[in-house]
């Protein structure tokens, strides 16, 4: 994916992480919540994780390492609301997504 395409992506995604609703009866309460906590319940926004794959692993490496400069300079990642984390689609289906060693962050 071209990274003018991932930086829209993270975009919309933020948009959705600062998204807030009524909550209450018949939203009427006055007070807001988080539209994601509906579906994830927690204190925290889930992360968005970016997964490469198709390439040798070292490739794979090198696109990790170029997205996070990249990102930045093309201000995607100035409303930091998320964590946002980078692996290979290998790493994650063999540890999962809570072994932090098969991760880069990125924000």
């Amino acid at each position: 994916m071209p990274l003018h395409r991932l930086a829209t992506k993270i975009d919309t995604w933020t948009r959705w992480a600062e998204h807030r609703i009524h909550e209450g009866p018949h939203q009427l309460n006055g007070s807001t919540c988080a539209a994601w906590r509906e579906q994830y319940p927690g204190h925290a926004c889930p992360p968005l994780w970016i997964v490469t794959t198709g390439a040798d692993p070292s490739v794979l490496r090198r696109r990790i390492d170029r997205v996070r400069p990249a990102l930045h300079a093309m201000r995607a990642l100035d409303r930091r609301v998320m964590r946002v984390y980078a692996t290979t689609l290998e790493q994650l289906a063999e540890h999962g997504p809570t072994h932090r060693r098969i991760c880069t962050t990125i924000v």
